[in-house]
């Protein structure tokens, strides 16, 4: 994406080889490439793979949590060179100019203190990890694998107590 963002690379080369993938390149069984593979078509303005994407949909190789049918319409009913130009003004993709302000933020640059705090704010509040669960149990639903759906619900019932037992503030 970056190499297209900065025009190093056509679009139309990148679509040629999305349609590549979508169509000889990947086994057709549920992975996140897949998804993956969506979300970036989209971020180029998809209209010559939407054929491509609503096969890839129906059967059922993307995770919705992460996009949907929805978006991909959305993003169609868009100008093609507006969906550019985000892409091209995104700041994720451009290439790195100061490799240590893009990188001093992460926890291993960090010292120790720094790195508890961070992690003290980054702790789930109850709310958040109970919406979290769902949509994990949904998923475990909706694939049938009741040892996920068992464990996680045990994880919930645990996290529940001890949310309750936890001082305020």
């Amino acid at each position: 994406m970056v190499l297209v963002a900065q025009d190093v690379i056509s679009r139309e080369l990148v679509i040629e080889y999305f349609q590549e993938l979508f169509s000889t390149k990947l086994e057709k069984e549920y992975s996140y490439i897949w998804t993956s593979l969506v979300i970036n078509s989209t971020r180029l303005y998809p209209f010559e793979l939407k054929e491509y994407i609503d096969q890839t949909f129906e059967a059922d190789l993307v995770d919705v949590f992460f996009i949907n049918q929805k978006s991909i319409d959305s993003c169609l009913e868009s100008v093609r060179n507006a969906v550019m130009k985000e892409l091209r003004e995104h700041p994720h993709y451009r290439f790195i100019e100061d490799t240590i302000s893009s990188m001093e933020w992460w926890a291993c640059f960090k010292d120790e203190k720094e790195k508890i705090t961070a992690t003290c704010y980054k702790t789930l509040h109850p709310v958040q990890f109970s919406v979290t669960l769902s949509k994990i149990l949904w998923q475990a639903q909706r694939f049938r694998d009741e040892r996920i759906s068992i464990t996680f619900g045990l994880m919930l019932k645990i996290k529940s107590r001890n949310a309750q037992n936890l001082p305020s503030g």
